[in-house]
């Protein structure tokens, strides 16, 4: 059975959205280490940005062994 579509929306505010469309994991990895050097609680960021590489090899596994149909 073929796998739904993604969907493409984010439940995120406008200024997160255009954020982040110019910006990478890296970027929010790089932003974590300064907070981190001043003193800041990272940890949460950190996990959050390890737990989407998880996902994102998860999905390339998937993919690669599954038909994926868009809808239009």
């Amino acid at each position: 059975m073929p796998r739904p579509r993604k969907p493409t929306d984010l439940d995120v505010s406008e200024p997160t959205k255009e954020w982040m469309k110019t910006h990478t994991k890296r970027d929010v990895r790089e932003l974590a280490t300064e907070l981190a050097q001043h003193g800041e609680d990272v940890s949460d960021i950190v996990k959050a940005i390890d737990d989407l590489e998880e996902v994102e090899v998860e999905e390339e596994e998937w993919e690669r062994t599954h038909v994926v149909e868009d809808e239009e």
